[in-house]
């Protein structure tokens, strides 16, 4: 069963293209996990003028590989984040399962 761990940011437009350098690495890292097979990065089209909001689609091969993921390497990695741009983003997190 093949899942989507879903992460959606606010960044603030002062560090937009810094971010997004970083977000590039930051995927790249995560991609070399077991069990991340790909991702997808959107940006959302209504969003305020007053940040960029991104979307990132990660393709995850299983539940437990997820579970892995938070046990062994997020808080590490979302770390990495606030150490290099505080408080000038935020994310928020969901799990999608496809049904049919």
């Amino acid at each position: 069963m093949s899942l989507i761990y879903e992460i959606n940011i606010k960044v603030s437009l002062n560090i937009l293209d810094d971010y997004l350098s970083w977000l590039d690495e930051h995927i790249s890292e995560i991609l070399d996990i077991d069990g991340f097979e790909s991702a997808k990065i959107y940006k959302e089209t209504s969003a305020s003028s007053d940040f960029f909001a991104i979307i990132v689609h990660y393709s995850v091969s299983s539940k437990s590989a997820l579970d892995s993921y938070f046990d062994n390497h997020a808080e590490a990695l979302r770390q990495k984040g606030i150490n290099r741009f505080g408080d000038k983003f935020s994310a928020t997190r969901r799990i999608l399962e496809q049904i049919n």
